[in-house]
């Protein structure tokens, strides 16, 4: 790896440090003021506001530069979490989530960067990511049992402020030609997204009530997804992207075994593979503005199905069955 690969995979691990820490446990949290049935709308209320985020990063990098656009999102994503623990009510728990998907405002940025750093890089730097998911979902779970939510949220949301640390020492003088570049909108994107948006606030709250785990036990399973999702992630990214797609998706639609066994919930963890799979062949900011933004419809789109369907159960059901109905349309047509 070159040196600013390196420099986008420090901030990203520290981002991840953050992220590993909390989200295992953000929906075992949220039903503390919420009804469980509740959370297909809350995340779905916070995905739709989030939605104009890709665009307005575009924006703030034209106007002021990427660098500001990158600093920015993130800067109000770890005030998100940092609020988070004083929230008492459906209302402020949701501006707290709202801020905290603020990184959306980042990502198109962050992406175009890597992306003309060569190709698979997106891929690479998204599975060094996810490595502070070895030990971050345990800590957590050890961290709540000693100290409470408070101090989980706290060390989170800093560890995300302190993600753009590293990016200080980066010249981010690029050719406009190189950030110009358009393709047509990802509309296949969306339904990449679909089915991680029905499972992943629901699938360590279900095995968590189904079979009356602790969470130091959901923290080692959901340990043990990212470890699996970092490194099939890695070594797809040396697979053709249609190929790892389509394996990708066959393992994901496996966690429907967790309704049997709770360590199938593991299969959840290929998430981490398949987005920055599904992205890998954008190019520019404004090309990735798109495919960010695609992703959110995904988000907007399963969590809605989840709000229907009112029942965590089922939406993982759906979740891995939609999975298996993706294969053929990834074979033939992605």
């Amino acid at each position: 790896m070159n040196n600013n690969t390196i420099i986008f995979s420090i901030s990203w691990i520290l981002w991840g440090i953050g992220y590993y820490l909390f989200q295992p446990f953000l929906s075992i949290f949220l039903i503390k003021f919420i009804s469980p049935n509740d959370l297909g709308l809350f995340y779905l209320l916070s995905e739709v506001v989030a939605l104009p985020f890709p665009s307005i990063g575009n924006i703030l990098s034209k106007r002021f530069g990427i660098k500001f656009s990158i600093f920015f999102g993130m800067i109000l994503s770890g005030l998100g979490l940092i609020i988070l623990p004083f929230s008492k009510n459906f209302e402020e728990l949701l501006i707290s989530i709202m801020l905290n998907e603020c990184f959306y405002i980042a990502l198109p940025n962050y992406y175009a960067i890597m992306r003309i750093q060569g190709e698979s890089v997106i891929t690479k730097v998204w599975a060094i990511s996810v490595s502070p998911a070895i030990i971050m979902p345990t800590i957590g779970g050890i961290i709540i049992s000693s100290f409470g939510y408070l101090f989980l949220f706290l060390i989170s949301g800093i560890s995300i402020l302190f993600s753009i640390i590293p990016l200080l020492s980066f010249n981010f003088s690029f050719t406009k030609e190189k950030l110009s570049v358009k393709q047509k909108i990802p509309f296949v994107i969306i339904f990449t997204i679909v089915p991680i948006a029905l499972s992943s606030q629901f699938i360590y709250l279900v095995i968590k009530e189904l079979y009356n785990l602790n969470l130091e036990i959901v923290g080692i399973i959901a340990t043990t997804a990212e470890i699996i999702g970092m490194i099939t992630t890695y070594l797809l990214s040396y697979v053709e992207p249609k190929k790892a797609l389509y394996l990708s998706f066959s393992i994901f639609s496996m966690q429907i075994f967790a309704l049997i066994n709770p360590f199938f919930a593991v299969c959840f963890g290929i998430w981490e593979a398949i987005i920055p799979i599904s992205i890998e062949s954008r190019k520019s900011v404004v090309d990735f503005t798109y495919a960010t933004t695609m992703q959110i419809v995904g988000w907007i789109l399963g969590y809605t199905i989840a709000t229907f369907i009112a029942n965590p159960y089922t939406s993982i059901i759906f979740a891995s069955i939609l999975s298996l109905l993706l294969l053929p349309i990834i074979k033939r047509k992605y």
